[in-house]
């Protein structure tokens, strides 16, 4: 599989509350094929180098579990088993233009993987700090995961999800009406989707 022709393309292809039946205006494409290159770029680097520290990542990893009859499919950016099991969601937005269903997709990817695998990943959200050209910005810092310490570029945020949370409630509307969890939500700005109907009285 080509993941990253799956990646450019999976936003506009797939069906996701509606997505799927819009007609793209050329301008769109463009900008999307644009935001698609950035995001790969990100997560190519960011999973090389957690690789190069004792970590085994796939790219657009698959998912897909059950919740009460329900099925909910999603594809994570970033998956990593070994010393420590990690799921990584890359935004290529910058760190001020996060949402709150961003955090609540990374949640349930992280609920999707522990029914899956039977354990609890660390799960990380991943911004641009936006300190292109910026003196400095090719620093690393140390992201702490338990049991494994990694070193990564400082040019990115990372915010590490501790929160306790439970999203099978919201997973489950997801997979009754036939999401498809991924980026579709964002690009569409698809009112629709549970995840951009999500309120922070939730937290």
């Amino acid at each position: 599989m080509n993941t990253k022709e799956v990646s450019a393309k999976r936003a506009a292809v797939e069906a996701s509350g509606g997505c799927s039946h819009r007609k793209f205006s050329k301008e769109f494409s463009d900008k999307l094929n644009e935001i698609s290159s950035l995001h790969d770029n990100i997560k190519e680097e960011v999973k090389g180098l957690l690789e190069s520290q004792g970590l085994r990542c796939n790219e657009e990893f698959p998912l897909e579990a059950n919740y009460d009859g329900s099925k909910l499919k999603g594809r994570m950016d970033i998956a990593c088993e070994g010393p420590v099991d990690l799921v990584v969601e890359v935004k290529s937005s910058k760190i001020g233009d996060g949402r709150l269903a961003d955090i609540y997709q990374a949640l349930i990817y992280g609920d999707m993987w522990e029914k899956a695998h039977g354990k609890r990943p660390q799960i990380v959200l991943v911004y641009r700090r936006g300190l292109e050209g910026v003196k400095g910005a090719e620093k690393e810092v140390e992201l702490d995961l338990g049991p494994l310490k990694v070193r990564l570029p400082s040019r990115y945020i990372y915010i590490k999800l501790n929160v306790d949370l439970n999203v099978e409630g919201l997973a489950k509307e997801l997979g009754t009406q036939g999401y498809v969890l991924s980026r579709d939500c964002e690009f569409c700005v698809n009112e629709e989707c549970p995840l951009r109907r999500a309120r922070p009285t939730q937290l």
